[in-house]
């Protein structure tokens, strides 16, 4: 068995080319399927384990899927907004464990996540460096969004712009980055995280005043106790040392908007009541994460089905492209193999060797497309910002 491994070795190597391109047209062929499989298995892993440690969400009426995604994943649209009320009447019952979120606004196109000291502890997120924002205006950015942005501890981020065009709407916040996270290989890697009163900050619904009349530069013109200014006011929200006292809240904390309410109840029994009493609100829904998520995953493998079935027709018009050029090897190799025949091999050798041979560049094709899987989706792993 070893001279016929040496032999069909040796034949490999000597017609290298050859054996190269065949290689690599049985890894192409191989990596399509293996890697679609790889990656479907790689996000129904990831998907259904953040599923799975926030097994309640609270909001508005609408959309299960907006609200579940834009919750867990921060993206899509954010949803209809619903009061810090809810939390209130949820924590009264004492059957669950509640934390709010606000996820509606980006900064350089990544999302702000607004929530409370407590979201920390339950995603189990350390700081790799800095504080958590413990400050109004403060931010605290996820390992991938600091390296994106180049940003460290004790910088500046400018929140977007909500509207472009509507000169009522809020200015842009100009945060101050007080910390970075360790990575845990989820969303929040990608996020930025504030406090509550920072979203609402951004939002127009925590504010101060400028006190132009210390400014006489950007002073246009005094009317008795009113005080123009001109065009040089700057155009963005600046949290600092000596203005943080002049914000204040417009409205009641329990009255102030949030996206949706991460809910973990105490036992199934309180889950179960606590979705009984949301399941009869016409304003509110209480959803449970994972169901919402094996659904979108179902929608998924019907997809994937289809792309199982081009692949099948793709393996089979390889394999008979695979078994042509057998056929037209073996008839080129004709004389060779009468050769080996007359000097004493048996042609159930001669098949032997045929077979060694595909062997050798099948497991050659499939460590090719199974290392291009591993770099592609692991260690360079692209499909993330897809």
């Amino acid at each position: 068995m070893n001279g016929l491994l040496r032999l069909t070795w040796s034949y490999l190597l000597f017609n290298r080319w050859k054996s190269l391109v065949l290689v690599f047209c049985l890894a192409i062929t191989i990596f399509l399927p293996l890697a679609l499989n790889t990656l479907i298995r790689v996000y129904e892993t990831r998907l259904t384990a953040r599923a799975a440690s926030t097994p309640m969400i609270v909001g508005a009426r609408g959309d299960r899927y907006d609200l579940v995604v834009n919750s867990l994943y921060f993206t899509t649209e954010s949803p209809e907004m619903i009061t810090l009320e809810q939390e209130v009447l949820i924590d009264e019952t004492d059957r669950a464990i509640t934390i709010p979120i606000h996820v509606r606004y980006t900064a350089r196109k990544h999302p702000i996540v607004g929530s409370t000291l407590e979201y920390f502890t339950f995603r189990k997120l350390t700081m790799a460096r800095g504080t958590l924002p413990l400050r109004l205006g403060d931010c605290v950015l996820g390992a991938e969004t600091a390296r994106a942005l180049e940003l460290h501890p004790g910088d500046r981020l400018l929140t977007d712009q909500v509207s472009l065009y509507n000169i009522a709407s809020t200015y842009p916040v100009n945060m101050r980055v007080s910390g970075i996270l360790n990575a845990r290989a989820s969303p929040d890697d990608r996020a930025i995280f504030t406090d509550l009163k920072t979203t609402w900050l951004i939002q127009g619904m925590y504010h101060g005043h400028e006190e132009l009349s210390d400014q006489e530069q950007l002073i246009l013109a005094r009317e008795g106790n009113t005080v123009r200014a001109n065009a040089a006011v700057v155009e963005y929200t600046e949290v600092t040392e000596e203005n943080i006292g002049r914000f204040h809240m417009h409205g009641t904390a329990t009255n102030m908007p949030v996206t949706a309410i991460l809910v973990q109840a105490h036992s199934d029994k309180d889950a179960t009541l606590l979705k009984s009493a949301y399941n009869r609100s016409e304003r509110y829904q209480m959803l449970v994460s994972r169901g919402v998520v094996d659904e979108l995953l179902h929608i998924v493998f019907q997809v994937k089905r289809f792309f199982d079935t081009s692949f099948g027709l793709m393996i089979l018009v390889c394999l008979l492209f695979v078994s042509i050029i057998v056929l037209l090897s073996l008839k080129i190799r004709r004389r060779e193999m009468e050769t080996m025949y007359r000097m004493g091999c048996s042609r159930g050798t001669m098949i032997c060797l045929q077979g060694l041979e595909w062997i050798f560049l099948a497991s050659g094709g499939l460590l090719l497309a199974s290392l291009a899987v591993w770099l592609i989706l692991f260690r360079f792993p692209l499909w993330k910002w897809l």
